[in-house]
């Protein structure tokens, strides 16, 4: 379990905390998406989270240690792959993992269990190739390797999907899915907010270093009505007319979309069909995380 509790961190120099008074936890079987534009602070909460940097007020918790006060047990259950991981350069990465077991008791070292984080990730033809070598997409499959040395129960994951392609990115979800399946609490920062959308169970929302709401999966629509989207076979100028009172009425390339219903779907079938109209298609959508991102915005700036 991780859990943040009134985190900040300013930076030397800084006028304003990069990150300030940030509560919220990432349970066990849980993966929970950071949602923030760049620059919002979501990298350096990560980074405190790992142990990087140190906060400026609050206590980062890991499995119940403190990550500034108790790095090394905290350490022990962390998985931490990073947006641009950096390993040595001229170092096999066989050998790199070696090394990086060193932090772990047991058997995280064996040849057998590194062949098979290599293999995991599709990296076990480049075992003995350098780190420098590898194109910026294995780069992170090998971070991700390495995150799984010691079978941490948290995962710390900065812009995993960054620079993976398709197939990869398939693989990652997998890799998520089957982590949280187990038991892990994952915390994923990513700009592709349509990916969070297919993955988290929870998402948390933070802008300029602070927490503007955290919401489940599924609770978007609570908070954001839907829209209504209208093709006719029979369209005409006065169609905006008829369907101005359910709504903000709109046309887009023959579609007809309204915005903020104020009626229920059956009401405009209903009145469309009295009126002679010919529906060819009517549907019903959601808002996306993006809508509701930016409706949190929105409501902190006019506040």
């Amino acid at each position: 379990m991780l859990r943040f509790a009134a985190v900040g961190k300013t930076y030397r120099g800084g006028s304003s905390p990069a990150v300030g008074n940030v509560t919220f936890d990432v349970q066990p079987g849980e993966i929970v998406g950071l949602v923030g534009l760049n620059g919002a602070g979501k990298t350096t909460l990560l980074r405190v989270a790992a142990g990087l940097l140190l906060p400026s007020q609050g206590t980062v918790y890991v499995e119940g240690h403190d990550v500034a006060r108790e790095k090394r047990a905290a350490s022990r259950q962390i998985g931490w792959v990073p947006e641009l991981p950096i390993f040595p350069p001229r170092t096999p990465l066989f050998d790199t993992l070696g090394y990086l077991a060193g932090y772990y008791a047991g058997e995280a070292g064996s040849a057998n269990d590194r062949r098979a984080l290599l293999g995991a990730v599709g990296l076990g033809p480049q075992e003995k190739a350098p780190y420098s070598t590898l194109s910026q997409g294995m780069k992170k499959r090998f971070a991700v390797a390495a995150s799984m040395l010691g079978q941490p129960s948290n995962y710390l994951l900065d812009e995993l999907l960054n620079g993976l392609d398709p197939e990869w990115i398939r693989w990652a979800r997998d890799w998520m899915a089957g982590l949280r399946q187990r038991g892990a609490a994952i915390l994923l920062s990513s700009h592709l907010l349509g990916e969070l959308e297919g993955i988290a169970d929870r998402y948390a929302f933070i802008h300029q270093g602070q927490l503007i709401g955290v919401v489940p999966r599924g609770a978007i629509g609570q908070h954001l009505p839907p829209r209504f989207l209208v093709r006719l076979a029979n369209p005409n100028d006065a169609v905006l007319a008829v369907l101005a009172g359910f709504g903000d009425v709109f046309l887009d390339q023959q579609v007809i979309r309204i915005e903020r219903p104020r009626v229920a779907p059956e009401t405009v079938t209903i009145e469309l069909s009295r009126r002679g109209y010919i529906i060819q298609e009517f549907r019903v959508e959601e808002p996306n995380l993006e809508e509701y991102f930016f409706h949190l915005v929105a409501q902190v700036r006019a506040q």
